[in-house]
């Protein structure tokens, strides 16, 4: 079934897998890997599809039914998004290796490096954010976390890993002591945020990875110039909650990795021009009330955890001793370190 241990299906087993579906492949198209899927491009009768890839249990298949009937309702709504185009999820079993998989409609175009992201690009990921949530706050989605809940669960595995041992640790082979002090400020905010009106459908992954882009055609809802927004994939961080939490997330990784581009630009064209202007959307300022009088502002509160949050990532998953060649990591810490997150030892 598969390919040695890169677990990629052979050509005869795509085929079979799509027999499952009642497709039978005319032309193959990319095999992409993603962190937790791979997805195999193929097409047939004259319509491409995507066969998507999952481990194999009780949750991924639960999750991936519900995703997929949410992606299905905001495609209805004439959002690019990543569809069903089968409602059975088939499992596929080779001797111990098993997955579960899913077909979806194809969506065109191909994802871009953060550096090669232009002053269009950031536009119209703005533009796009916005576009789905006004399309996602009509939708009643059964099944899906608070998304504050589940920030809140990230910030309790956070204040657990920081023990003084680990921080120690940090300071003696990274140089930096992350502030502690700042992560009452974000229970406080997200607990506020579970209350706060205007909650909805988020995206949560809203990201390079999980954006599509290609040549303009006369149907895409969302184009500048040479460039056209053509898909938005991966639902699989959906959740319920207040939009600038999405918001915040996205505007986290794009000032951490698109360093082209100055803070100050990377907000203009992402807020002002995309979400703003050409989404049509209004982003309104909310602010919550700490325990000593302070008032923080919510979508800032929000993106200084997120990258605290990335940072405790980067800990986690890399030697400390090979931190400093990740790109990605020591952009998130000079961040942190402009925002007194951390400080020098």
């Amino acid at each position: 079934m598969t390919d040695g241990s890169k677990a990629v299906l052979l050509p005869r087993d795509l085929r079979a897998a799509a027999k499952l579906y009642g497709r039978e492949i005319a032309k193959f198209g990319p095999v992409e890997s993603g962190y937790r899927n791979q997805s195999y491009a193929f097409c047939s009768l004259g319509h491409w599809y995507n066969l998507v890839l999952q481990e194999n249990s009780v949750h991924s298949a639960k999750k991936t039914r519900l995703i997929g009937e949410i992606g299905s309702q905001l495609a209805a709504t004439g959002l690019p998004v990543r569809s069903l185009a089968d409602p059975r999820i088939v499992k596929l079993r080779a001797g111990a290796w098993s997955r579960i998989a899913s077909l979806y409609h194809y969506l065109p175009g191909c994802t871009i490096p953060w550096e090669a992201y232009t002053m269009k690009h950031i536009k119209l990921l703005g533009w796009a954010l916005a576009d789905f949530h006004r399309e996602a706050a009509r939708l009643s989605p059964h099944g899906l976390p608070d998304v504050e809940t589940v920030c809140l669960r990230q910030l309790d595995k956070m204040e657990q890993y920081f023990s003084p041992a680990v921080l120690r640790a940090v300071q003696n082979k990274l140089h930096v002591v992350p502030q502690l002090t700042f992560f009452a400020a974000y229970r406080v905010c997200f607990t506020a945020l579970l209350t706060t009106p205007g909650r909805q459908l988020l995206h949560m992954d809203f990201v390079r990875g999980n954006i599509l882009f290609d040549t303009p055609r006369p149907s895409d809802r969302w184009q500048i110039g040479d460039i056209a927004l053509t898909g938005l994939l991966d639902l699989e961080k959906a959740a319920v909650g207040h939009p600038l939490v999405d918001i915040a997330r996205t505007l986290t990784f794009l000032l951490a990795d698109c360093s082209q581009k100055s803070a100050l630009q990377l907000r203009r064209y992402f807020l002002d021009s995309g979400y703003n202007k050409r989404g049509g959307s209004r982003i309104k300022p909310l602010s919550v009330t700490l325990p000593t009088g302070v008032k923080c502002d919510v979508l800032e509160t929000c993106m200084q955890f997120f990258w605290l949050y990335d940072f405790y990532k980067f800990l986690r998953s890399n030697p400390y001793e090979s931190l400093g060649e990740n790109y990605h990591y020591v952009r998130t810490r000079d961040i942190l370190l402009q925002k007194n997150l951390l400080h020098c030892i």
